[in-house]
């Protein structure tokens, strides 16, 4: 809390002890707010570090777009995407995850935010983050997309603002669903709580096959089979440094157009 009046001050320390008062000097004041520990960042992520040069290359991306049909723009963006699983906090994603879970807003199908704490304790649970890596013939986007999941149920997802309307989130879909039909045949859910700020995911599952469950409104289900469809303009790679036994085994989905080579920048 910052005041130059110090009965303000003095109320607020005597009212409230934990929160940090400034203001008595007013000539320190920005060296205190620039270099204070509560204002430092713990983890600047790759994507947080180019976010410039991602907004440059989104901008001249949306300006192609505005030239073609939104069918022929996918076909032509030569969209790739690679995916991998977190089962960790260890994983070197994890930092980026967590940003991508606690800042995501409009893209975020049950609004929640995680503790580092808390996302320890569900992975002992047996949860699992599928995340994305995205590029393009524009540029790199980095982690743009998350998925928390156990067994045949997607609990949360989340899609960077930066990455929405390029159906990533729906090929992110089908490969858990064709993961979880190897594993545990049957039905597949999703939970989706909306929220103020995520109309942008709420037809996420109802166009994907799911419908709502009138006895709970949050749950959405589909059978197994047949699977959801995966977008034909999206070539998308598995990480071969996933586990191998009983687990994620490395597949690719891709089409002629989506394999063109990435323009370099």
């Amino acid at each position: 809390m910052v005041d130059d009046n110090p009965t303000e001050r003095a109320a607020v320390q005597a009212g409230v002890p934990g929160v940090r008062v400034l203001g008595s000097h007013l000539y320190y004041l920005k060296r205190v707010l620039l270099w204070s520990a509560e204002t430092q960042q713990p983890v600047i992520t790759q994507e947080s570090g180019h976010k410039t040069e991602m907004v440059h290359a989104q901008m001249q991306r949306e300006s192609v777009r505005k030239t073609l049909s939104h069918a022929e723009f996918l076909e032509t963006l030569q969209l790739r995407v690679s995916l991998s699983i977190i089962q960790n906090t260890r994983d070197l994603n994890m930092s980026r995850t967590l940003e991508l879970f606690n800042k995501t807003n409009q893209f975020n199908t049950t609004g929640e935010r995680h503790t580092l704490e808390q996302c320890h304790q569900h992975f002992v649970a047996g949860h699992k983050i599928y995340v994305i890596q995205a590029e393009d013939r524009f540029t790199h986007y980095g982690l743009v997309g998350a998925a928390w999941v156990q067994d045949n149920c997607i609990s949360q997802v989340v899609m960077s603002c930066r990455a929405l309307g390029l159906g990533i989130e729906d090929a992110l879909l089908a490969f858990i669903a064709k993961q979880s039909a190897g594993k545990n045949p049957g039905t597949f859910a999703g939970r989706l709580q909306p929220t103020a700020t995520n109309a942008a995911c709420h037809s996420f599952f109802s166009r994907n096959g799911f419908t709502q469950l009138p006895n709970s409104p949050v749950r959405w289900t589909r059978p197994l089979t047949p699977l959801p469809i995966h977008p034909s303009h999206i070539s998308l790679t598995v990480s071969d440094d996933q586990p191998a036994a009983g687990s994620v085994k490395p597949i690719a989905y891709a089409n002629a157009s989506s394999m063109a080579p990435l323009a370099q920048n």
